[in-house]
């Protein structure tokens, strides 16, 4: 099991995740979906396993889940 991690706190709420999620603008949510797909980067929306996409809507902003280390690094280094 990963490690709870929060990402943001605004107003008494809490945006929380795991290691392996990585918090990118939800603005860029179709541009990291089409550049997944283009690098062969494996991904899933991590909101869908909280909230279905409510804090999405609050913090202005989505996780997205990388379960191989060797994507997260990819990922993170494009969208971090």
């Amino acid at each position: 099991m990963m490690a709870r991690k929060t990402f943001l706190e605004r107003n008494g709420l809490s945006l929380c995740g795991d290691d392996r999620d990585i918090m990118v603008p939800r603005k860029y949510y179709y541009d990291v979906l089409s550049w997944c797909v283009e690098q062969g980067i494996v991904v899933e929306n991590a909101m869908e396993y909280y909230d279905n996409g409510l804090s999405a809507m609050l913090f202005d902003v989505t996780l997205w889940r990388v379960r191989n280390e060797k994507h997260r690094v990819a990922f993170a280094l494009r969208w971090s």
